[in-house]
């Protein structure tokens, strides 16, 4: 399990993706902070695990869908920012509407 300040998720070593992700709904976490886009790698996990980075879904015909939302994170920058943590994104199939 590993905890953020802005949500909670079980991780999968194996796998490389999030078996789930809590975060916590309210007007609390929601300001004006844009949309930071920043998607880069958790480097808090172990370094004998693969850590997915932004590119790893390049020309896999998947998006990076996140979890926890960026727009349930607005509060502030830091906080929008950390939901594009490569642990709070898991493939997302970009064909589907």
């Amino acid at each position: 399990m590993i905890e953020k300040p802005q949500y909670v998720l079980s991780y999968s070593r194996d796998n490389s993706i999030p078996n789930w992700v809590s975060w916590h709904v309210s007007k609390n976490w929601l300001d004006s902070a844009p949309r930071q886009d920043d998607f880069r790698t958790d480097e808090s996990l172990p370094a004998s695990w693969y850590r997915v980075s932004p590119s790893s879904f390049t020309g896999s015909g998947f998006d990076r869908g996140h979890n926890c939302p960026s727009a349930d994170r607005t509060r502030s920058i830091e906080d929008n920012s950390a939901t594009f943590l490569m642990n709070n994104i898991i493939p997302q199939d970009s064909s589907s509407s």
